[in-house]
C-alpha cells in the first residue's frame, strides 16, 4: 500500500490486508471509521503514521512477520486503551530497532 493511499478516507471502516506486504507512510492516517485493524504475518513493514489519528480505532493487531516499524505508526489514537497500548508496546519492543525513532505511539 503506497504512502498516503487512504489518507483521511473518513468512511473507510475495514480493509483486507491479505495481499499486502508493505503499509506505507500515513496510508490510513485519519481514517476515522476504522475500529479494528489486523495486520497479517505476510506484512513486513509498517510506515510512520500508518494508523495515526484514527479516532475510532480500538484494536490494532500486528502479525509476527512485521520486521520494520517506523515511528508513530499508531500515534494519536484516542480509543486505544492504556492496557492495550502497554501490551502492544511490549510485543513490538524487539522490532523497533529498525525504526528511525524509538517511539510508536
Amino acid at each position: 500500500i503506497g504512502d498516503y493511499a487512504f489518507y483521511s478516507c473518513y468512511g473507510l471502516n475495514s480493509f483486507d490486508f491479505s495481499h499486502v506486504r508493505t503499509i506505507g507512510t500515513a496510508s490510513f492516517y485519519n481514517c476515522d471509521a476504522l475500529t479494528e485493524v489486523v495486520v497479517p504475518n505476510k506484512v513486513k513493514t509498517i510506515g510512520g503514521y500508518a494508523f495515526s489519528s484514527c479516532d475510532s480505532l480500538k484494536k490494532l493487531t500486528i502479525g509476527s512477520g512485521v520486521t520494520t516499524l517506523y515511528a508513530q505508526c499508531a500515534y494519536k489514537n484516542i480509543n486505544l486503551n492504556k492496557q492495550y497500548l502497554e501490551k502492544l508496546t511490549k510485543l513490538l519492543n524487539s522490532k523497533i530497532f529498525n525504526s528511525p525513532e524509538a517511539y510508536l505511539f
